[in-house]
Formats: structure tokens, C-alpha cells, sequence
């Protein structure tokens, strides 16, 4: 950059933006510098993300004040650069107050100024007695530090002016800016760990207190079932979100991980004696590890969850067989009495056709040709007829159920059928030949 635009202001005023936000950043940064002269001959801010070693830097300058708009990563700085020494804090409040109706969407602000002597730092001190300060040393002198929640304030005495335009450009707008952002992080991640830790607490007792819930209740097979579903259902949708918490905590430390290294980073290009590191660096890496150890906690918890989903599961399991086997025996038993019914209605149909069979025969047949006929072979032939008319039957109900498909059990029983019917047609007619004969021998004589 030319060197007639690297005056040493005696103040100065930050306005960070998301880079993302170029429609408002070019809106501030065209009105802030429409009096002023631009450095054509120097780098030109872009308004794209740079990488992490690289920051990209548009200056303009006028009499009593200039103004810079610089890119590091992916935040943007507009930064108003006051020259005169008389500067104040109501002047700079006031040149800020012209941008308030250009801004909505900045992400912190911060001012800084140039003292000269110690006394001043003991008045500034007084002014803002209701914040800490913290003293830095810095390569160029001293550095007070102090901060509420909208804006940062830094009051610097340099030992010397040269190396002063780089380090309140560059390097002091890049650590506050990482700074309050993570400050506001670390503020966010605070309720979030909170919650979190409730969260947690209230799933272990969840979890202990469903395990020995059903330990003495009397229930049935299919309430216990409907119970232990009901159970699952409940834990996984705890296992959903713990495991959600537990992601969320992990992506929150290696932010604030990052974030810490950003500041290190930081302070070592301007810090001396690094206070700032043994103060708020050091209390953010205990924060970190307060992180670290509930996500531990949080993925104790997630396992005892999937633990006692894998406990339910089972009992579902072993339920369910035990309700299957008592189906099973409820079946078998039901089959064994089908089988035993099954077994009387076929004696009691085997009777009904002996008896009725035997009745027609002999009604078919004369009294005297029936008689004739010995009982071993009307017993044998009658008890063939109904034992065939059974298995027929049986076998025709079996056709009846496949849809009248003819199977071959019906085919030889009623083959059989028929073979007994013609033995008792023919051994009755042989039989009425011999009353016949008998008869015709009596009538001879």
C-alpha cells in the first residue's frame, strides 16, 4: 500500500461483518469513504474468504479521519481511522453513530485508543472502573483490554510509532475479533452444556428406573409385551437425542479448540508478557475441558441407552418366545383333540354304516338267504364295507378341499367299494340258489 495512507491514527473504530454480508459491508464502507481519497495503487479488498495466513486490505484516507475494509478468512473489517489528538470517545461514538442506520447485521465492535502518557490509562481506568482491565505487554508498549457484551475497548502506549499502523490494521482487529467471537461462543456453549448436563442426568435416572420398573408387577403376557415395546420406543428416542447432544459437544470443542489456537496465535505476534494467555486463554481451556468430559459423560450415557435397548430387546424376545410356546402347546393340545375327535366320529360313522348296511343286506336279501349266509363271512364283508366307506369318505374330503382334484386314495377305496359290493351280490345270489334248491327238493318229494 502507498505509504501517504499509512498515517498513524491516534484512534480507531471496528465494525466486523460476516463476509457473507457484502451488500451491507459495501454500504457502510461507500458512505464512509465518499469524501475520502482511495488507495488505487494498492491492494484491493475482494470481499471473498482468504486463507488463514492472508488478509487482503482497501484504505482511503481524509484530513482528520480515514478508513480501511479488510478480509481475513471469512470475516470482514471496516475500520474508521481517527488522526487528530484530540480524538474522544464521544467523537468516535459520534462518527459511528452517523453508520446506525446502515447497520443491522455487524458481529461485534470494538475501539481503541492511543494514550501517551500513564496518567491517561489511570483516567480511562476511573471512566470504565465497572470492567476489568488486563494489561498486556506488548513488543510496542502496553496494552489494556477490556470488554462488555456489544463492544470491545483498548487503550495503547506505545513505546514507539513505527511498527503502530500494522499492529492496530492488522493485528488488533484480528485477535479482538476472535476474541468476542469466541466470548460469544463460549456464552452460547455455556447454556448449551447446562442443558446438556440436565439432559443427561435426567436420562440416566430414565434409564435406571425403566430397568427396575417392571421387577414385582403382575401383568399379562400381552401387557408385559406392549409395555417393553412401549419401552423401546421411549429409549431410542433418548438414544436420538443424547446422541444428537453428544455430537453437537464435540463439534463445540474442536470450535472452541480453534478458536483458542487463533488466539495464541494472535497474541504471540504482539505479546510479550502474555497475561492475556495465563487470564482468559487459560480459563477458556478449563471451559474446553469441561466440554471434553461431559461429551465422555454424554457418551457413557449414550451407551447405557443402547445398552438397555439391547436388555429390552431381549426381554421383548424371550417374551414373545415364551408366548410362542405356549401357542405351540395350545396348538398341539387343540390337535391332539382334533385328532381324538376326529378318531370318535369316525367309530361312530364306521357303526352307523356296519349296522345299517348289515339291516339292508338283509332286507335286500330273503330271511332264509341271509340266514344261510355265515356270520365270519357277512360280519367280514359288512366290516370291510364300512371300514372302505370311512377312508373313502375321508379321502373324498380331502378332493373336496383341493378343489375336486382327484387323488388316488379315493380311486382305490372306492375301487375297493365297489369290489366288496359285487362279492355281496354274488354271494347272495349264491346263496339264494341254494334256498332255491333245497326248496325245489322238498317240493320233488
Amino acid at each position: 500500500m502507498s505509504e501517504q495512507f499509512k498515517r498513524i491514527p491516534q484512534a480507531c473504530h471496528y465494525i466486523y461483518f460476516h463476509i457473507d454480508d457484502d451488500k451491507e459491508i459495501n454500504e457502510v464502507w461507500n458512505y464512509l469513504t465518499q469524501e475520502y481519497e482511495k488507495d488505487t495503487d494498492g491492494a484491493v479488498c475482494t470481499l471473498e474468504p482468504t486463507s488463514e495466513s492472508t488478509i487482503s486490505i482497501s484504505l482511503a484516507t481524509g484530513a482528520e479521519s480515514g478508513a480501511y475494509l479488510s478480509c481475513f478468512q471469512d470475516v470482514a473489517t471496516i475500520g474508521i481511522l481517527f488522526y487528530s489528538e484530540d480524538t474522544t470517545l464521544q467523537g468516535i461514538d459520534a462518527k459511528r453513530n452517523q453508520l446506525e442506520n446502515l447497520l443491522s447485521s455487524q458481529i461485534g465492535e470494538a475501539t481503541v485508543l492511543i494514550v501517551d502518557k500513564e496518567e491517561q490509562l489511570e483516567v480511562a481506568k476511573e471512566k470504565f472502573s465497572k470492567f476489568e482491565f488486563v494489561e498486556s505487554g506488548l513488543s510496542l508498549g502496553k496494552l489494556y483490554h477490556f470488554y462488555d457484551e456489544d463492544r470491545g475497548f483498548y487503550f495503547c502506549l506505545p513505546f514507539e510509532k513505527d511498527p503502530l499502523f500494522d499492529f492496530l490494521v492488522e493485528e488488533l482487529p484480528l485477535f479482538d475479533v476472535s476474541f468476542q467471537t469466541l466470548d460469544k461462543k463460549i456464552t452460547y456453549f455455556q447454556d448449551q452444556l447446562q442443558l446438556m448436563e440436565q439432559e443427561r442426568v435426567a436420562a440416566d435416572k430414565f434409564v435406571s428406573k425403566l430397568l427396575y420398573s417392571g421387577i414385582g408387577k403382575k401383568q399379562t403376557d400381552v401387557e408385559r409385551i406392549e409395555v417393553l415395546e412401549k419401552e423401546i420406543d421411549d429409549l431410542s428416542q433418548l438414544y436420538e437425542k443424547i446422541a444428537n447432544y453428544t455430537y453437537m459437544i464435540r463439534n463445540s470443542v474442536l470450535t472452541v479448540r480453534n478458536s483458542l489456537i487463533i488466539l495464541d496465535e494472535c497474541l504471540a505476534t504482539f505479546c510479550i508478557e502474555r497475561r492475556l494467555e495465563s487470564e482468559y486463554i487459560q480459563m477458556n481451556k478449563r471451559f474446553q475441558n469441561r466440554l471434553e468430559t461431559e461429551g465422555n459423560l454424554l457418551s457413557n450415557t449414550l451407551t447405557g441407552i443402547k445398552t438397555a435397548i439391547d436388555i429390552v430387546d431381549t426381554k421383548v424376545g424371550l417374551q414373545r418366545g415364551k408366548e410362542s410356546l405356549i401357542l405351540q402347546k395350545q396348538t398341539q393340545h387343540l390337535a391332539e383333540e382334533g385328532t381324538s375327535m376326529q378318531m370318535a366320529t369316525s367309530m361312530i360313522e364306521f357303526v352307523l354304516v356296519f349296522f345299517y348296511s348289515l339291516e339292508s343286506w338283509e332286507i335286500l336279501s330273503s330271511h332264509e338267504v341271509f340266514a344261510l349266509i355265515p356270520v365270519v363271512l357277512k360280519v367280514g364283508l359288512i366290516g370291510s364295507w364300512a371300514f372302505m366307506a370311512v377312508i373313502a369318505t375321508h379321502f373324498l374330503a380331502m378332493t373336496w378341499r383341493e378343489n375336486w382334484k382327484l387323488n388316488k386314495g379315493v380311486v382305490i377305496s372306492f375301487a375297493i367299494l365297489i369290489a366288496i359290493l359285487i362279492s355281496i351280490i354274488l354271494i347272495t345270489q349264491y346263496y339264494g340258489g341254494v334256498v332255491a334248491h333245497a326248496a325245489d327238493t322238498v317240493n320233488h318229494h
